[in-house]
Protein backbone atom coordinates (compact mmCIF):
# COMPACT_ATOMS: atom_id res chain seq x y z
CA UNK A 1 0.00 0.00 0.00
CA UNK A 2 1.34 3.31 -0.63
CA UNK A 3 1.33 6.06 1.33
CA UNK A 4 -1.95 7.64 -0.47
CA UNK A 5 -3.84 5.16 0.35
CA UNK A 6 -2.82 4.38 3.69
CA UNK A 7 -3.81 8.32 4.61
CA UNK A 8 -7.01 7.98 2.21
CA UNK A 9 -8.17 4.92 4.48
CA UNK A 10 -7.07 6.86 7.89
CA UNK A 11 -8.96 9.88 7.05
CA UNK A 12 -12.36 7.36 6.40
CA UNK A 13 -11.77 5.20 9.15
CA UNK A 14 -11.25 8.47 11.25
CA UNK A 15 -14.58 9.75 9.54
CA UNK A 16 -16.61 6.74 10.22
CA UNK A 17 -15.80 6.84 13.95
CA UNK A 18 -16.44 10.26 14.42
CA UNK A 19 -19.97 10.29 13.12
CA UNK A 20 -20.47 7.18 15.06
CA UNK A 21 -19.39 8.84 18.36
CA UNK A 22 -21.78 11.45 17.26
CA UNK A 23 -24.23 9.15 16.54
CA UNK A 24 -24.17 7.49 19.85
CA UNK A 25 -23.96 10.98 21.39
CA UNK A 26 -27.09 12.00 19.71
CA UNK A 27 -29.05 8.79 21.24
CA UNK A 28 -27.70 8.92 24.36
CA UNK A 29 -29.33 12.27 24.81
CA UNK A 30 -32.26 11.69 23.22
CA UNK A 31 -32.84 8.47 25.56
CA UNK A 32 -32.06 10.72 28.56
CA UNK A 33 -34.38 13.65 27.83
CA UNK A 34 -37.35 11.27 27.27
CA UNK A 35 -36.38 9.44 30.30
CA UNK A 36 -36.65 12.79 32.05
CA UNK A 37 -39.99 13.49 31.03
CA UNK A 38 -41.28 10.20 31.74
CA UNK A 39 -39.41 10.82 35.33
CA UNK A 40 -41.27 13.97 35.47
CA UNK A 41 -44.59 12.64 34.40
CA UNK A 42 -43.78 9.83 36.71
CA UNK A 43 -43.48 12.49 39.84
CA UNK A 44 -46.51 14.53 38.53
CA UNK A 45 -48.69 11.27 39.22
CA UNK A 46 -47.97 11.58 42.59
CA UNK A 47 -48.95 15.14 42.99
CA UNK A 48 -51.99 14.74 41.36
CA UNK A 49 -52.16 11.61 44.01
CA UNK A 50 -51.59 13.89 46.72
CA UNK A 51 -53.78 16.87 45.47
CA UNK A 52 -56.98 14.41 45.04
CA UNK A 53 -56.51 14.03 48.80
CA UNK A 54 -55.60 17.28 49.67
CA UNK A 55 -58.01 18.94 48.03
CA UNK A 56 -61.05 16.98 49.44
CA UNK A 57 -58.84 18.04 52.90
CA UNK A 58 -59.40 21.17 52.53
CA UNK A 59 -62.91 21.27 51.17
CA UNK A 60 -64.12 19.48 54.42
CA UNK A 61 -61.48 22.20 56.40
CA UNK A 62 -63.73 25.51 54.57
CA UNK A 63 -66.44 24.10 56.38
CA UNK A 64 -65.28 24.57 59.58
CA UNK A 65 -66.62 28.31 60.49
CA UNK A 66 -63.07 28.53 62.63
CA UNK A 67 -61.42 28.51 59.78
CA UNK A 68 -58.70 31.00 59.39
CA UNK A 69 -57.37 31.07 55.76
CA UNK A 70 -57.88 28.79 53.15
CA UNK A 71 -54.52 26.76 51.67
CA UNK A 72 -54.64 26.81 48.11
CA UNK A 73 -52.43 24.25 46.20
CA UNK A 74 -49.66 25.58 44.37
CA UNK A 75 -49.96 25.51 40.51
CA UNK A 76 -47.66 22.25 38.83
CA UNK A 77 -44.61 23.20 37.48
CA UNK A 78 -43.86 21.46 34.10
CA UNK A 79 -39.86 22.40 33.64
CA UNK A 80 -38.44 18.94 32.11
CA UNK A 81 -41.03 19.24 29.61
CA UNK A 82 -40.91 23.01 28.40
CA UNK A 83 -37.35 22.36 28.00
CA UNK A 84 -36.85 19.89 26.16
CA UNK A 85 -40.10 18.61 24.36
CA UNK A 86 -39.49 20.79 21.65
CA UNK A 87 -36.02 18.98 20.73
CA UNK A 88 -37.57 15.46 20.92
CA UNK A 89 -41.32 16.00 19.72
CA UNK A 90 -40.63 14.83 16.45
CA UNK A 91 -39.27 11.16 18.16
CA UNK A 92 -42.47 10.08 19.56
CA UNK A 93 -45.00 8.41 17.97
CA UNK A 94 -48.80 10.58 16.87
CA UNK A 95 -50.24 8.89 19.63
CA UNK A 96 -47.36 9.30 22.08
CA UNK A 97 -47.14 13.19 21.16
CA UNK A 98 -51.47 13.63 21.25
CA UNK A 99 -51.19 11.99 25.05
CA UNK A 100 -47.83 14.39 26.27
CA UNK A 101 -50.72 17.30 24.76
CA UNK A 102 -53.80 15.87 26.82
CA UNK A 103 -51.47 15.22 29.88
CA UNK A 104 -49.69 18.65 30.24
CA UNK A 105 -52.93 20.75 28.32
CA UNK A 106 -55.03 19.57 31.45
CA UNK A 107 -51.65 20.58 33.53
CA UNK A 108 -52.07 24.10 32.21
CA UNK A 109 -55.83 24.29 32.76
CA UNK A 110 -55.65 23.57 35.99
CA UNK A 111 -52.88 26.06 36.72
CA UNK A 112 -55.36 28.62 34.46
CA UNK A 113 -57.84 27.75 37.33
CA UNK A 114 -55.75 27.56 39.88
CA UNK A 115 -54.89 31.93 39.00
CA UNK A 116 -58.29 32.81 38.93
CA UNK A 117 -59.46 31.71 42.00
CA UNK A 118 -60.91 34.42 44.14
CA UNK A 119 -60.33 34.69 47.61
CA UNK A 120 -63.35 36.55 48.40
CA UNK A 121 -66.00 33.93 50.16
CA UNK A 122 -65.57 30.61 51.33
CA UNK A 123 -68.47 29.33 49.13
CA UNK A 124 -66.64 30.83 45.61
CA UNK A 125 -63.37 29.17 46.96
CA UNK A 126 -65.15 26.00 47.30
CA UNK A 127 -66.40 25.53 44.12
CA UNK A 128 -62.78 26.63 42.50
CA UNK A 129 -61.75 23.84 44.69
CA UNK A 130 -64.12 21.39 43.22
CA UNK A 131 -62.94 22.77 39.45
CA UNK A 132 -59.27 22.00 40.43
CA UNK A 133 -60.17 18.87 41.77
CA UNK A 134 -61.62 18.29 38.88
CA UNK A 135 -58.42 19.45 36.62
CA UNK A 136 -56.63 16.65 38.81
CA UNK A 137 -58.79 13.79 37.73
CA UNK A 138 -58.38 14.39 33.74
CA UNK A 139 -54.75 15.15 34.07
CA UNK A 140 -54.47 11.63 36.12
CA UNK A 141 -56.67 9.60 33.97
CA UNK A 142 -54.35 10.93 30.79
CA UNK A 143 -51.25 9.97 32.93
CA UNK A 144 -52.37 6.24 33.73
CA UNK A 145 -53.27 6.33 29.48
CA UNK A 146 -49.86 7.48 28.85
CA UNK A 147 -47.76 4.80 31.03
CA UNK A 148 -50.26 2.14 30.05
CA UNK A 149 -49.36 3.27 26.20
CA UNK A 150 -52.96 3.22 25.53
CA UNK A 151 -53.88 4.88 21.97
CA UNK A 152 -55.36 8.16 23.19
CA UNK A 153 -59.03 8.53 22.93
CA UNK A 154 -59.72 12.77 22.84
CA UNK A 155 -60.75 13.18 26.48
CA UNK A 156 -63.79 14.84 25.38
CA UNK A 157 -64.91 11.73 23.44
CA UNK A 158 -64.35 9.29 26.65
CA UNK A 159 -68.07 9.11 27.97
CA UNK A 160 -67.17 6.60 30.29
CA UNK A 161 -64.61 8.62 31.78
CA UNK A 162 -66.09 11.93 31.58
CA UNK A 163 -69.36 10.53 33.51
CA UNK A 164 -67.23 8.84 35.99
CA UNK A 165 -65.55 11.97 36.66
CA UNK A 166 -68.67 14.13 36.62
CA UNK A 167 -69.82 11.89 39.04
CA UNK A 168 -67.49 12.13 41.43
CA UNK A 169 -67.32 15.93 40.83
CA UNK A 170 -70.82 16.66 41.29
CA UNK A 171 -70.99 14.62 44.33
CA UNK A 172 -67.98 16.97 45.64
CA UNK A 173 -69.84 19.48 44.68
CA UNK A 174 -73.47 18.62 46.24
CA UNK A 175 -71.44 18.15 49.61
CA UNK A 176 -69.14 21.20 49.74
CA UNK A 177 -70.78 23.86 47.62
Amino acid sequence: MTKFQIAIITLFLGFALGQSVDFLKYNWSVWRKKAAINSEIDDLLKQLCRRIDRTKVILNDTLNPEMVGTPIPNEFKTIIYDKHYAEIAHLYSPERREALSNIYGTLEGFNSQLKQIAISDSASIRKSLVNLFYYCKLTKHCIDEFKENKRPVPIENDTELMLEIQKEVQSLYEKYV
